[in-house]
């Protein structure tokens, strides 16, 4: 993947091209290979490029076109069918080999039309001189990222990531209390908000287009949404998801640079695993997998599969004090506190990746298109046991398992509020505790209708559009992109992901979930693998912050009233509630804390 970064003046501005070149360093870790910038009319656009697909070929931006007719490509990402969109196309030899140029071709060709034919993962800024129009354009699924921001004066200035955007229209620190909020309550924040006041995301499937006066125009296109529902067997289901897997894992092998793979040890890396080494029967397989602490865990799931289809096995192990120093070097230039623990693990796996692949592949998107997440099974009676819990004095809730804990905290006046709980970290009162106040969700869960839908359908509907692109997908491109390395989900292959939820839930999140998918995999390589847990990477994170990380959340939570709470008021009895929190809120306090203090250097 690469980086991106531009602006298109406003009345009466005169923006220098030295503004945006001396931004562009601050996006080589997206792009090592190659940086550029142009100049055409009133667009400025710089490119840095991490070189997958065609190494030696394509300089970005590229322009097409004679003077009048001209169009101006600033891509990031992969287009994996490229080849297949070439029919028709006059393009010049070593374009045949490049998945920017055969894009640039069709737009200039077509227009945005073109977006449904793309398969892959993919942000790009098009500017026509035909039409004077600039569209800001990011995957239905949300896996690359691309940010905006329009002044008083009508200039739009555009960057893949938040920190390139601050250099570019003069950052200052105006944090979003709401998004600070959401934050603390759902761990994402939500396109097309973003943590600053003064910028926006470009939302998933989104393409935003700004004429001459920065007016703008969206449209968005989700073509797994609204789902089309399934009316064959499940037999046949069995044989198009086998089909369709297939074609999704040949399409994310397509680069001239070597492919690697994060492997956790549950089922989606341990299929996809399986799958290279089918295709790929002698080629070294680089799998890499991370783990909390000195002590042997649950990575020997990883270790036993690896040894079986012969991977080379990368293990990397971080200590708490390790895990909280590369907590606060990956919040100083991050653009959200940082998600989830395993985003840690995943940024030091990519470390030590960039030294062997340039392309990781992970199983991220399984659980939401197949039915994976265990509150799919348990909504039906998740409602009805939290009433049941609540009703438990707080000393005796505290004893309970975390599983139970967070039972009885789903709640929620509406079906929305209900189904956002599952993966909540503090309550509207808790928030509040900390000087903040939360806000109803006007994300995109809020504004589609329900109804057609059964209670799992509408989660797992709800999770693709908030959850996955929100927390999941910004992880893995924050902390491989970090290290110059790209990750790939090949299961949130486009073709597949929209087959996967068109299929009943009975099919899916039955048993022990991802029903189908274990299927296929039974199939092919044995109910072993089959059989596997939901894994991700094993962090001890209950364990550390009730030791060694508990001064530090205590310390976030500190920084957060400090910034927020307003009134000042004596906040001794929030500080002592913070430690009985359950582990999850515990990490969203101290993440925004950190990222309050590395990014904003907010001082307690």
């Amino acid at each position: 993947m690469c980086g991106i970064v531009g602006c298109r003046q406003g009345t009466g501005q005169s923006v220098l091209r030295s503004q945006v070149s001396d931004v562009l360093p601050l996006l080589r870790h997206r792009g090592p290979d190659q940086a550029d910038l142009i100049e055409v009319a009133d667009v400025i656009i710089g490119h840095t490029r991490l070189s997958i697909i065609g190494p030696d070929g394509c300089r970005q931006p590229v322009v097409l076109g004679q003077p009048g007719d001209r169009s101006v490509l600033a891509f990031n990402g992969e287009i994996l069918n490229f080849r297949d969109l070439q029919s028709g196309l006059q393009l010049r030899e070593d374009a045949e080999h490049s998945d920017t140029l055969t894009l640039a071709a069709l737009l200039h060709r077509d227009g945005l039309g073109v977006i449904p034919k793309l398969r892959g993962q993919f942000a790009f800024v098009w500017w026509s001189e035909r039409t004077g129009l600039l569209s800001l354009v990011r995957d239905s699924l949300g896996i690359v990222p691309l940010y905006y921001a329009v002044s008083s004066e009508g200039r739009l200035s555009f960057a893949s990531e938040l920190s390139a955007l601050d250099a570019l229209v003069g950052f200052t620190a105006d944090v979003d209390p709401h998004s600070a909020a959401h934050y603390l309550a759902y761990r994402r924040v939500d396109s097309p908000h973003t943590m600053f006041q003064y910028a926006r995301s470009v939302a998933p499937g989104e393409t935003v287009t700004f004429d001459r006066s920065a007016s703008c125009t969206r449209n968005a296109s989700l073509p797994w949404f609204p789902v089309a529902p399934w009316t064959a067997t499940e037999a046949q289901a069995l044989d198009a998801v086998g089909h369709a897997l297939d074609v999704a894992i040949d399409r994310s092998l397509v680069a001239d640079v070597p492919v690697g793979l994060l492997l956790s040890g549950g089922l989606d890396s341990n299929l996809l695993l399986a799958e290279l080494r089918s295709r790929s029967p002698r080629d070294e397989i680089h799998a890499f997998t991370a783990a909390g602490g000195d002590k042997r865990g649950e990575e020997v799931r990883a270790e036993k599969f690896a040894q079986r289809f012969s991977a080379t096995h990368h293990i990397v192990r971080l200590s708490p004090d390790d895990f909280i120093q590369r907590a606060r070097q990956m919040s100083r230039n991050r653009d959200a506190p940082i998600s989830e623990p395993a985003d840690i693990f995943i940024d030091a796996v990519a470390e030590r990746a960039q030294k062997y692949v340039k392309v990781l592949l992970s199983g991220e998107g399984a659980d939401e298109v197949f039915g994976g997440y265990a509150k799919y099974r348990r909504s039906r009676i998740g409602g009805s046991v939290g009433s049941a819990l609540r009703i438990l004095p707080e000393s005796v809730r505290r004893q309970l398992p975390e599983r139970l804990r967070v039972l009885s905290r789903v709640r929620g006046a509406t079906r929305e509020l209900k189904d956002a709980s599952w993966f909540a970290s503090l309550s509207a009162d808790e928030i509040n505790d900390m000087g903040l106040h939360l806000l109803p969700t006007t994300a995109p869960d809020a504004r589609w209708n329900r109804a057609p839908y059964d209670r799992i359908q509408s989660m797992m509907i709800s999770d693709m559009l908030t959850w996955l692109p929100g927390n999941l997908l910004s992880r893995a491109d924050r902390c491989a992109m970090r290290h110059s390395v790209e990750a790939r989900p090949p299961l949130l292959d486009i073709d597949l992901v929209r087959l996967g939820m068109s299929l009943p839930t009975s099919f899916r999140a039955a048993g022990s979930g991802k029903k189908v998918l274990r299927a296929v995999a039974a199939s092919r390589h044995g109910a072993d693998l089959a059989h596997q847990p939901k894994q991700g990477f094993p962090v001890p994170t209950s364990e550390w912050l009730v030791g060694p990380l508990s001064g530090h959340v205590c310390r976030s939570a500190e920084t957060i009233i400090a910034m927020f709470d307003l009134s000042r008021r004596p906040r001794s009895d929030s500080l002592q509630q913070v430690v009985r929190l359950p582990s999850k809120a515990q990490w969203a306090i101290l993440s925004l804390g950190l990222w309050l203090e590395e990014r904003l250097e907010v001082s307690i």
